[in-house]
């Protein structure tokens, strides 16, 4: 059986393994905190993650990762961009270095293959709990994780590796 791996990279996001409909391990993506001018800004820890990748690799099963791709939007600050570019950067290394094969889907296809597309005036809170729910349909026994989580990135990060698995004909 093969361990895919979701990675939803944003500041609040997630890293999965699921093996299977009821073996899924997940955390938050390990990040630390240093200052930069006068703010504390938040970087993705590579050691940490590469820790955690080579912890999944010694299960023996074979591995596939998705990631969700990055990117800025206008409105975010050029510091802002600067950052998100280099933690998603760090995420890749952390796979590349423990020779984890991946995919890279934009946020746009893998919320459309589960019908989660902006429906008319709803807001992205609403988007998002959709999202909650379908994952909690998909892995019932991490409904209270996934309740629990008020940035739905584990929700997301679920629905991203299952995204994966699907594509590559690796359904978990």
């Amino acid at each position: 059986m093969t361990v895919i791996i979701g990675i939803d990279p944003g500041s609040t996001g997630y890293i999965c393994a699921i093996r299977g409909a009821e073996k899924i391990d997940f955390r938050k993506i390990p990040h630390f905190k240093q200052v930069v001018g006068r703010t504390n800004r938040s970087f993705v820890d590579i050691r940490k993650m590469v820790k955690l990748l080579r912890s999944v690799h010694q299960s023996g099963s074979d591995i596939f990762a998705m990631v969700e791709r990055q990117q800025p939007f206008q409105r975010d600050g050029k510091s802002a961009c600067f950052i998100m570019g280099r933690n998603y950067g760090t995420l890749l290394n952390a796979l590349d270095i423990t020779d984890t094969p991946y995919d890279v889907v934009s946020p746009v296809t893998w919320k459309k293959h589960f019908g989660l597309s902006k429906r008319g005036t709803e807001t992205k809170e609403q988007m998002k709990q959709r999202a909650a729910d379908l994952a909690v349909q998909f892995y019932p026994a991490l409904a209270d994780d996934i309740r629990a989580d008020k940035d739905f990135g584990l929700a997301e990060c679920l629905l991203i590796g299952r995204y994966g698995g699907v594509k590559h004909g690796l359904t978990p």
